[in-house]
Order: structure tokens, then sequence, then C-alpha cells
């Protein structure tokens, strides 16, 4: 039977929330999608220092499509379903249900100013917010992933 192993690692987080406009000055995410039966790979990254959506869907990271974010607007739908949402005061892991199933695993960090927390759960977990979904549309609609 095939099997998806899956390891991460966390980093501290607050659990306030913070207005999602323009006054945050320190903005970046880093979402990863792996795993299943097709071994799926899917990378999507953004820092504000650079201003470009990595997106990647081969696993060594070697291929790299960038796109520049022209404009704050681009990034409002995000910050907001993030702050909305509670992101900052989502647990830090929920685990998958089935351990000999393959499952397809996410981890999800974001920075905003001087918060960083990181998610990882996978599509058999129980107990996921509808918020976390949403928020990984929203990030996928930065590389035109999902509509």
């Amino acid at each position: 039977m095939y099997k998806t192993y899956l390891s991460y690692y966390f980093s501290m987080s607050e659990t306030t929330t913070q207005g999602a406009d323009s006054s945050v000055s320190n903005f970046s995410f880093k979402y990863i999608e792996s795993g299943g039966l097709t071994a799926r790979y899917l990378l999507i990254s953004f820092d504000s220092k650079t201003n470009n959506v990595n997106y990647s869907t081969d696993a060594t990271g070697a291929v790299v499509s960038q796109r520049p974010i022209s404009s704050e607007s681009d990034l409002k739908g995000l910050k907001d379903v993030i702050t909305r949402e509670g992101f900052f005061r989502t647990q830090s892991s929920y685990s998958p249900t089935k351990d000999n199933e393959p499952y397809i695993a996410s981890n999800l960090t974001i920075t905003m100013d001087d918060k960083v927390h990181t998610v990882t759960w996978a599509d058999t977990s129980i107990g996921v917010p509808d918020g976390l979904v949403k928020v990984t549309d929203e990030i996928k609609k930065l590389t035109g992933e999902k509509k």
C-alpha cells in the first residue's frame, strides 16, 4: 500500500489580529501542498520585499514562475481574509485521521509585521477551520490556480 509521510515544523505565533490595510509593512507567506496518490506538489510564496508571487509545481523547487504584484489592492483580499478568518488564532496542527491512507498535506506560514504563524493540516484532518480554506483559496487566486 502506498504511504505518504509528513514531517513538519512550527513557528510560535501571537494571537492578536491586525487590520488588513496597507499599514502592514512586512507581509509574506509560504503555502505548500504535497502528497496524495499522484505525489502532488504545489508551492506558492510571496514576500513584500520582492513584491513577487512565486509559484512551483516542481518538488525540487527548480522550476519557479514569478508574477509581480503591481498594487496593494492585489493583496487586499488576502489580507482581509487572513484578518477576518482569524488565521493567527488557528491551531498549529490538525493531524490526518487515516495513517495508512495517502493524503494531501498542507503547510502555511504567514508573516504580518511582527506576527508569524504556521499551520499544518491534511485533507483528511478533522476540525480544520473553514477560514483556513478561504485563506488558501485567496492565495491560489494570486497565481490563477483557483478562481
